[in-house]
């Protein structure tokens, strides 16, 4: 994948250049580039897409699907605005945009509305146009269509690379043509003894046609034009006539180069040519035309006696070594493979012909270029000869082959000799393949997913992190400059504190921690650092700032739903709770009218008119409770920090908004002695628990001949238990498993939410406590427990219970 840099280009100039560079502006449309960008409309929806190059004046369109014109002013041009992005530039609605809602092309025909552009950015960091799609409505693309739309930008991008390279291959083809003249300077100028030379059959007579400088000052001749004074000159010195004419014509029959040896011998000179000749064909003439080439090779001639010497030496040391060795006798062409050599690759000793060929024909056609690229290099003045190459063997499979060695060079610095060695170093590459291989899957695989990876050394500093990280921190982790996040200046010394800790003491424990980034921006995630060896870790982050809009959003519905849960228990109590107040206003009307009465009649008696009034009093005391019990217990208790509370208040104050509804039923409520202690709670909440026990057990018991309900608290330690036993005989263990689940209800549909058990015990459980169903008790019974003390308040309010278990 292409890398977007930070800055489309460092200057208008440089980018205007690049962009005449690729030689792209004006041309004529081209089939790759218009699939792309009718693959661009079709995943991102829209009727419009373009391939847009941005020069001085105007942005013109490689490739448009949907619009008929070519070009437009760049003053106008929407990828004006996106080459000078990073990524891609998205306007949802360009009438309601500043910069855009006066633009010709949004007033005017096309009536454009919306824009995507991705920018076209060379290896070089320049920006060349965008690929962009449009829209005549207003909109926005899905995450997953920018993400396309920058894969198929980058795809873009590819081919106007590939078209640039074809271009400057097509101008290289040019100069082919001038290399004629190149090789015809070559031919005169050549240490080589070069010439092309004819065979007339009937004559069985050998013309030659031409020679170069180099023949002509080897034979110690200076030829005037015409072939039959060469053909005179040369004719006297070719001792063995037949040795020529058989080698090129056998080069015509085998159709390939055929090299021989020939000694040449004049007065009292005599020198080794060492010769090649190929056949021509009929190229100026109705005869046959062969070439030669020649190279005078006395001295290495010389040098073969000591070289044979060696050789035997060499053989010797060969036959003791476990290594394959090998032997190049670069001036006759032939190769020595010693028996480990051949048996390194499943073949006898001399089962293969002794010839270069033979190597280069079992180096794999995939490092065959490299190997001899390779040995050219190392002939040309290399410093050493190393290679290491696939060598086919006799079953058919390939064994990677470790290649050294060294050349005998002559006085000229030519290489003659060649002698090396090959160790099989399959396993061990294969293994190295296979590790980078690993390494290649895991950094593809940790650089794709959501999540931040980090690894750090034994001082704590990243040495590297996955594309994730980098992409949330806005920071660039590069190999061998490890990122020293401990000592980070910017962090206060107790966030430094913090991190030393999750990294030098890894644990694999998730924490919750805001991330500072360089721009100032806080990101809240939530981090594990495990151990690795040497003391290494990895780091693990992930960012919640999603998942903590959910929690709230979830959060803000359990309090409407245990709003509501309070509610439909109010409802349920409704009418014991108008009776509650219905009697004692039924009291207070009739003392009224008592002593209204008695004044009518001017029977005044002190002693009834305060007995009467104390009564008032009384029955307005008992109706303030009521009203008192239904205002707390109707009021979200959510976020009431946690207060001491007496369990016996708690207790009465329930039982004042439902004792009526038990009593018309004919059901007993009975209450052991409450003992006097107080609980850290939120009272409220403590209260609707014991109430929707109550309203279960009375939903269950109404109906039976003995009913009753009884609540008991007993305090154990530092715990308080609170118990609701009724006259029932418990519940079907099937059902008692189910109960405290969420919407679980045992009612008729529309009697009940299923909610009420669920919420009781969600609030039993953020006080720290537990709500349970006793199925060994032979009645039905039901106990929560709760600590006297809550183990942590902060600013009046208790920390989460996630918090206090970490």
């Amino acid at each position: 994948m292409r890398i977007a840099l930070k800055k489309p280009y460092r200057s208008e100039s440089d980018r205007l250049k690049a962009l005449r560079e690729y030689q792209i502006l004006d041309t004529e449309a081209e089939k790759t580039f218009d699939d792309l960008t009718k693959l661009a409309s079709l995943i991102c929806g829209t009727p419009i897409s373009l391939i847009s190059l941005v020069d001085e004046h105007r942005q013109w369109f490689k490739s448009r699907v949907g619009i008929e014109a070519n070009e437009t002013p760049r003053e106008i041009a929407f990828c004006h605005h996106a080459i000078q992005e990073s990524g891609i530039f998205e306007v949802a609605d360009a009438q309601t945009d500043p910069r855009f809602k006066t633009n010709p092309l949004v007033t005017g025909d096309p009536n454009l509305r919306f824009y995507a552009g991705q920018p076209l950015v060379t290896t070089d960091g320049h920006a060349l146009g965008t690929l962009c799609v449009v829209d005549l409505r207003p909109r926005q693309l899905s995450q997953e269509q920018r993400e396309a739309l920058a894969l198929l930008a980058n795809q873009v991008m590819t081919q106007i690379e590939l078209r640039k390279e074809l271009l400057h291959k097509k101008e290289t083809l040019i100069g082919v043509g001038n290399e004629a003249r190149l090789l015809e300077s070559f031919f005169d100028s050549s240490e080589l003894l070069m010439g092309v030379v004819e065979i007339d059959s009937r004559e069985r007579a050998i013309h030659h046609v031409a020679d170069n400088q180099a023949t002509l000052k080897f034979l110690e001749q200076s030829f005037g034009p015409g072939a039959d004074a060469q053909k005179r000159a040369l004719s006297v010195y070719h001792a063995n006539m037949k040795l020529w004419r058989d080698n090129y014509l056998k080069a015509k029959e085998w159709g390939k180069p055929v090299t021989f040896d020939y000694l040449y011998q004049a007065h009292d000179r005599a020198a080794w040519l060492h010769v090649t000749v190929n056949y021509i064909g009929r190229v100026t003439s109705e005869r046959d035309q062969y070439s030669y080439v020649a190279e005078d090779v006395t001295e290495a001639r010389k040098l073969e006696n000591d070289l044979r010497i060696e050789r035997e030496r060499f053989k010797l040391a060969v036959d003791g070594s476990n290594a394959g060795l090998w032997d190049w006798d670069i001036t006759r062409g032939s190769v020595y493979f010693s028996k480990n050599y051949m048996e390194m690759l499943g073949y006898a000793e001399g089962e293969l012909p002794s010839t270069l060929d033979t190597w280069t024909e079992l180096t794999h056609p995939e490092d065959r270029d490299h190997a001899l690229r390779t040995l050219q290099d190392y002939f040309d003045g290399g410093e050493y000869f190393s290679l290491e190459h696939r060598l086919r063997t006799k079953r058919g499979n390939y064994r990677w082959i470790l290649s050294r060695g060294t050349c005998v060079r002559d006085p000229e610095g030519r290489p003659v000799r060649m002698t090396g060695w090959h160790i099989d170093v399959h396993d061990e590459r294969v293994a190295k393949e296979a590790v980078r291989e690993q390494k290649e899957r895991f950094e593809t695989i940790m650089n794709n997913i959501p999540v931040m990876l980090t690894l750090h050394d034994s001082h704590g500093r990243i040495t590297w992190a996955n594309r994730e990280y980098e992409r949330t921190t806005l920071r660039k982790i590069v190999e061998g400059e490890p990122f020293d996040v401990i000592n980070e200046s910017r962090f206060s010394p107790e966030k430094r504190n913090f991190i030393a800790k999750q990294i030098l003491s890894p644990d694999g424990e998730w924490r919750d921690a805001d991330m500072e980034l360089q721009d100032g921006r806080r990101v809240p995630c939530s981090w594990a650092n495990v151990p690795l060896s040497q003391g290494r870790s990895v780091g693990i982050g992930v960012d919640i700032s999603l998942r903590r809009q959910q929690e709230q959003i979830i959060r803000e519905q359990q309090i409407k739903i245990i709003a509501s849960a309070k509610m439909s228990s109010l409802g349920e109590m409704a009418s014991g709770v108008a009776h509650e107040i219905n009697n004692p206003l039924a009291i207070i009307h009739a003392r009224a009218d008592q002593l209204k009465e008695m004044l009518g009649e001017d029977q005044l008696d002190r002693e009834k008119i305060l007995w009467g009034l104390e009564r008032i009093r009384t029955t307005a005391d008992r109706i303030a409770r009521v009203v008192k019990g239904l205002r707390s217990f109707a009021r979200n208790g959510e976020r009431d920090p946690f207060a001491l509370a007496s369990v016996s208040q708690i207790v009465e104050e329930t039982l004042e908004l439902c004792r009526e509804k038990f009593k018309k039923r004919g059901i007993e409520i009975k209450v052991t002695e409450l003992p006097n202690i107080e609980i850290e709670c939120r009272a409220v909440q403590i209260s609707q628990v014991l109430l929707n026990l109550l309203s279960n057990a009375y939903d269950a018991i109404q109906g039976n001949q003995d009913a009753w309900v009884e609540i008991g608290i007993r305090q154990t330690g530092e715990q308080v238990e609170f118990l609701v036993r009724d006259a029932g005989s418990g519940i079907r263990p099937e059902v008692a498993a189910k109960i405290m689940q969420p919407f679980f209800t045992t009612k008729e549909v529309g009697e009940g939410t299923g909610l009420g058990l669920s919420i009781a015990k969600g609030i039993v459980e953020d006080h720290r406590g537990r709500l349970e169903y006793v199925a060994e008790s032979p009645n039905t019974l039901f106990k929560f427990i709760l600590p006297v003390q809550q183990a942590a308040v902060a600013n009046g309010t208790v920390t989460s219970i996630k918090k206090l278990a970490a």
